[in-house]
């Protein structure tokens, strides 16, 4: 009698079926330790500070601790190395910022890319940032700060945290969009900027709404315009870009959390639905706007969808003001 021998294919079918049902198991119990969430940058912080919050109710909600790791250096490029390198198994994770977008087309030879290294997660929150002037400033509205810009080419600076920056760019979509030419003094961090523009010697300046709030209300500065699509839930008495005539100017601050690009699907819907959850709770939106910030609390598609349209905006940015992209 002819002795039956399996194909190879069922062989090897039949020797991973416990294998795969292991996998399946071990994603539906997912998590079963604590989930390590990388803040790419030094604590103390305002995205760490937020990361906290959000990891002490995301750990309640998920049922196991979710542990802050600080991995700072080279605007949040050196900690999303590191988790593009994890293993994909949703117990390593990341929170990153508009810098993910930023970095990705004003830095070389990264070892990533932010649209094919992670599997988006959800956007936690974001805000938008404000366009302020000096007190003195004659300029009443936006309008008027953009007639005076115009009447003088190149007679007006602003100042930025640094070449490259957020406030760079968005800066140079600004001079471009209002059609006026400026002077661009780059400093290292915002501080010293805010202090030579509340001297007088810098026309303007981008910040975020949480920094520029409290120097607005005591007068400090002046606030012209917020870059969001609706005016901010902090700082509601500041007509947005649009209402300021200049439509379409609609760009903010935002923090999300990302997985490695692998990660099974399961895990990501459970890592989502949870978040989701927590951005919900009233304490935590209590929170994020002490931070200065509106909760949102996404779906996976959303923040994908956000962090691939900023890249192409950023990219524009960069290509029309001819931004000379870095290494670091």
């Amino acid at each position: 009698m002819k002795q039956h021998h399996p194909s190879r294919r069922s062989a090897l079918a039949f020797l991973g079926a416990p294998f795969l049902a292991g996998t399946g198991h071990a994603q539906s119990d997912f998590p079963t330790r604590p989930i390590k969430l990388v803040v790419p940058a030094p604590p103390g912080g305002g995205t760490d500070l937020i990361g906290r919050v959000v990891a002490e109710h995301w750990g309640q909600a998920i049922g196991q601790s979710v542990v802050i790791e600080n991995i700072g250096g080279a605007a949040g490029s050196v900690g999303a190395a590191a988790v593009a390198r994890a293993q994909p198994d949703g117990y390593t994770v990341l929170l990153h910022t508009t810098s993910l977008p930023i970095t990705s087309v004003t830095q070389t030879g990264l070892s990533y890319d932010p649209l094919t290294s992670f599997a988006p997660i959800s956007l936690l929150c974001k805000f938008p940032f404000i366009l302020v002037v000096p007190a003195e400033s004659p300029a009443k509205d936006l309008r008027e700060l953009v007639a005076m810009l115009k009447a003088q080419p190149k007679a007006y600076a602003y100042g930025t945290s640094g070449y490259g920056g957020v406030g760079h760019l968005i800066s140079e979509y600004f001079t471009r969009s209002a059609g006026v030419e400026m002077l661009h003094v780059p400093y290292k961090g915002n501080g010293p900027a805010l202090i030579d523009l509340m001297g007088g010697r810098l026309a303007l300046l981008f910040d975020g709404v949480p920094p520029m709030r409290a120097h607005v209300a005591s007068g400090k500065v002046k606030a012209m315009a917020v870059t969001s699509e609706t005016r901010s839930s902090v700082m509601p008495q500041v007509p947005t870009m649009t209402e300021g005539g200049m439509p379409g100017f609609n760009l903010s601050f935002w923090q999300g959390v990302f997985a490695p690009a692998g990660t099974p699907a399961p895990v990501i819907d459970k890592l989502s639905s949870t978040l989701q959850k927590v951005m919900q709770k009233p304490e935590v939106i209590a929170k994020m706007k002490e931070f200065g910030a509106d909760a949102i609390g996404s779906t996976s598609a959303e923040l994908g969808k956000t962090l691939r349209d900023e890249v192409q905006v950023y990219r524009k940015i960069v290509a029309d003001a001819n931004i000379k992209v870095s290494n670091q």
